[in-house]
């Protein structure tokens, strides 16, 4: 490629990552598209361009150029993992899994490998190997909340919400302001009737993640609970922002919409 042909790509890329980090997916994923045309084997653009189609909810362009990325760089740990997230989420727990264990391969001492691992045993109902390679996660690397979250997920699936506030309180103390344990923890706390602790770990978990749909979703849904729908609608409108794909979010603007017709 000639130098003006390389500046072009690089300007183009450069334009490209600044919507991404923007959370502007579908700005950004037209640009990747042109940037491929200019550096096709460039793994970044196939990588980044994978993450906004998944993001968008096109699961199959998403699925293409993840592969793409890896048959460029088969070695990387981001790549695979992300392309395991995705596959698990359509439902192929076994292309998953592969992933993830490439994935731990490249870099053993990361846990959020192995702690997708788990994930995948627990769409599998194995539940007591999901709880093994959750506490494998822990001991490959303390300081990560992950498997706290997970273990603690587990716990709530099974009945044990006792257990499963342990877990998050724990991955809370390791990690401070997680924001998915903090996110787990109200999930759970609302459950058992505290709505006053539960709204206080939803908001915490949004200010750590502005851009967490679930937990703008449930902080939407409390302030419903006591009357606030116009804040409400807000956190709702702010979650289908963040992830197009969160149907939660849309149902519920979705019955404002039809309350307000009928009144």
């Amino acid at each position: 490629a000639s130098a003006q042909t390389r500046y072009l790509g690089e300007g183009l890329f450069e334009s490209a990552m600044d919507k991404y980090v923007q959370g502007l997916y579908e700005e950004a994923a037209p640009m990747y598209e042109r940037f491929l045309q200019i550096a096709p084997n460039d793994f970044q653009g196939h990588y980044f361009l994978a993450r906004c189609c998944a993001i968008l909810g096109d699961t199959l362009k998403a699925k293409d150029y993840f592969e793409r990325s890896i048959r460029i760089l088969p070695e990387n740990y981001d790549a695979r993992f992300q392309y395991g997230k995705l596959l698990l989420a359509g439902g192929d727990d076994t292309g998953a899994l592969a992933q993830f264990e490439r994935a731990r391969k490249e870099i053993p001492d990361l846990g959020s490998a192995v702690v997708q691992i788990g994930n995948v045993y627990r769409f599998r109902k194995d539940f007591r190997k999901a709880m093994e390679e959750y506490r494998r996660a822990m001991k490959i690397e303390p300081g990560l909340a992950e498997p706290y979250a997970a273990a603690g997920a587990l716990f709530r699936d099974q009945g044990d919400t006792a257990g499963a506030v342990r877990s998050f309180r724990e991955g809370l103390r390791k990690t401070p302001g997680d924001p998915v344990c903090l996110y787990e923890l109200g999930i759970t706390l609302r459950a058992s009737g505290d709505r006053n602790e539960a709204e206080t770990c939803f908001r915490k978990a949004v200010e750590s993640r502005p851009r967490y749909s679930e937990a703008l979703t449930a902080l939407g849904d409390i302030l419903n609970e006591l009357g606030d729908r116009e804040g409400a609608a807000r956190l709702w409108t702010r979650a289908i922002e963040a992830d197009r794909r969160y149907t939660p979010a849309r149902e519920r603007m979705s019955s404002i919409s039809s309350r307000e017709k009928r009144e």
